[in-house]
């Protein structure tokens, strides 16, 4: 079996033209020091998959300590993770008010040639970010920034070119991107089950998921994919899977239940990359990531997406304990049900108020209904009123 992890790695030390001078080999990877705080990259075993041969590549880099567990510091947290690019906060195993950035992604080889340039820049991404947020959200989270020493060499006295790559590119000419091309296609290809409903056009995709927990305002969680802009990156295309929980960004429900997060999607070691980060964002728990326009290559962007499509099955299930088969039948009726209150006419009251009475069911009870019936006749009702309606737009 060819340690593709291990080649991978070694390719990645030359092509971030790390110094010798600050870097300490080990036997699976490196650590290097591009000013203060270390960054830590290394390649766990291969294994195999049928045909494939797999390892994940993951870096970290020291970031924060001693932070504190309140309100001031959960909101300064928060500001960072809804920023996230490629790197996610991760609390440091039994040292919980110490964090590092952490970005985990597997490759094999039929997607090697474009994932060994996404793990490079969210290498030096992470960084970076490392480099020139650590200070700054120290302050605000009254916490302190990590800083550490190569051990022979000791502090570095100037930082790598290489932490200054990022903003650097914001400035170059705008790249030629597919992403405004492949966006109105990601639809299609998302537009089957365990997809509930799912649009797109060029300006992003939309698609719905099942999310039939208890503790959900709604049956789905919902991805979207679109053209943003990042003030360290530029322009490139920003990836969100949105749950509908409900928290704030401080306390247990909040920055607390993303860093939990982030965390179980590492250990969990799932066949999706840990890129981005979770966090709260307009009162609902939403992951987070940003992919540069520098990056994007043909079909990456469709990867991308059916990954995060993997994230939201794995939280569904594995966090939250929903069983997609199920819950993709309960959220489809659902999405009927409040078809039918916004479609059918004013002479079909009666079975209005029956789809109100059934979603109304399915939002009072605990556990979650895993099964929803439609009321008699209102198939036909809604069949009836689109035959009436298309007739009479003919």
């Amino acid at each position: 079996m060819s340690d593709i992890g291990l080649e991978t790695v070694t390719w990645l030390f030359k092509d971030m033209q790390i110094d010798e001078e600050w870097s300490v080999q080990e036997e699976r990877g490196f650590t290097w020091w591009g000013k203060d705080r270390a960054q830590r990259v290394w390649s766990e075993p291969p294994f195999q998959d049928g045909d494939l041969t797999i390892s994940w590549i993951r870096a970290e880099s020291e970031f924060l300590q001693d932070v504190p567990d309140d309100e001031v510091a959960h909101t300064s947290l928060n500001h960072v993770a809804k920023a996230a690019t490629f790197s996610r906060l991760v609390r440091h195993g039994q040292e919980p008010r110490r964090l590092k950035l952490v970005t985990r992604v597997h490759v094999h080889e039929s997607i090697r040639p474009w994932c060994s340039h996404l793990i490079s820049l969210a290498c030096v991404g992470q960084a970076s970010e490392a480099h020139w947020l650590a200070e700054h959200a120290a302050e605000s989270s009254r916490s302190t920034a990590s800083i550490s020493a190569h051990p022979r060499s000791g502090t570095r006295p100037v930082p790598d070119e290489m932490l200054y790559f990022p903003q650097n590119l914001a400035t170059l000419p705008e790249p030629a991107t597919l992403g405004r091309e492949e966006l109105p296609r990601l639809a299609e290809h998302l537009q089957h089950p365990p997809c509930v409903l799912a649009n797109g056009d060029e300006n992003g995709c939309v698609a719905e998921f099942p999310f039939n927990v208890a503790d959900a305002w709604n049956a789905t969680s919902l991805v979207r994919v679109y053209p943003g802009e990042s003030a360290t990156w530029g322009r490139g295309t920003q990836f969100e899977l949105k749950l509908p929980i409900s928290c704030s960004p401080t306390g247990a429900t909040g920055m607390n239940a993303a860093l939990d997060l982030n965390e179980e999607e590492v250990a969990s070691g799932r066949g999706f990359p840990q890129l981005g980060s979770w966090c709260v964002d307009d009162g609902d728990l939403i992951w987070r990531a940003f992919m540069p326009n520098v990056i994007v290559r043909a079909g990456m962007l469709q990867q991308l997406t059916a990954y995060t499509m993997l994230r939201a099955r794995w939280v569904a299930e594995n966090v939250y304990g929903d069983d997609w088969e199920s819950g993709y039948k309960v959220a489809s009726r659902l999405h009927v049900l409040r078809m039918a209150l916004m479609a059918l006419p004013a002479e079909e009251a009666r079975m209005r108020e029956l789809a109100g009475a059934a979603l109304s069911a399915w939002k009072d009870s605990r556990p979650r209904l895993r099964e929803i019936q439609y009321p008699d006749g209102l198939l036909e009702a809604l069949k009836k009123y689109r035959d009436v309606r298309s007739e009479s737009q003919t």
